[in-house]
């Protein structure tokens, strides 16, 4: 299941005159707890974030805190902590190259969950930057993810940030991405979050204008 980024999570109101609406129906029962392990390296191969238009080879490598046993590490640990076992903080560093230089650009920060344990959501995330940037934060969402091993894939929402757009990107285990299949049925839910929402030209946007990236 692919979730709308939480800015769209609104209602609206009927107009005047309208009848009640009927009642809502029951929820649908708590989705199983997401497995998918967030920690390693991450190719974005698609995107419609205008940030990487310009980029090639954009990947993201994240690695668990100290207080993290190492290995594996569900998204469900980001999703539903508990008092005793908060979410992990989370290292992010960022590479890309530009397509006319061979150098590596590279930016870290921090990860960490900031609405931890809706059922039916994304899991919002806040990066914080290190260094020059340690001032400089930008929030970003999980809105579905799927696969096993290395077939495994995210999909993000990154609000606009005081540095970048507002983009949805597709982050999979392969710089070749995810089967066709599988994007194919990616495509279809982000077409329907279009087709729920659709006063959200800005959803449309970025939905519609989602592009290969370039890798070497």
């Amino acid at each position: 299941m692919i979730h709308a980024p939480q800015k769209y999570h609104h209602h609206h109101p009927s107009p005047e005159h309208s009848p009640p609406p009927p009642p809502p129906p029951p929820p649908p029962p708590p989705p199983p707890l997401p497995t998918t392990n967030i920690l390693g390296t991450w190719y974005i191969t698609r995107s419609s974030s205008p940030f990487w238009s310009d980029k090639r080879n954009p990947t993201i490598t994240l690695t668990a805190d100290t207080n993290t046993p190492p290995g594996t590490l569900p998204l469900s640990a980001l999703s539903q902590p508990t008092p005793t076992s908060p979410a992990p903080i989370l290292t992010n560093k960022t590479s890309y190259q530009t397509l006319s230089s061979s150098s590596v650009k590279t930016t870290t920060g921090t990860d960490r969950a900031i609405s931890a344990g809706k059922q039916h959501g994304p899991i919002q995330m806040e990066w914080r930057g290190s260094g020059w940037l340690r001032m400089v934060s930008a929030q970003w969402e999980i809105l579905g993810w799927g696969g096993a091993d290395d077939d495994e894939w995210l999909l993000v929402f990154a609000n606009k940030s005081m540095f970048t757009p507002a983009g949805i990107s597709l982050y999979s285990r392969r710089k070749t991405g995810v089967d066709e299949l599988v994007w194919a049925g990616i495509e279809v839910e982000l077409r329907g979050l279009v087709e729920r929402y659709p006063a959200e030209g800005e959803l449309r946007e970025l939905v519609m204008g989602m592009e290969v990236a370039r890798f070497d």
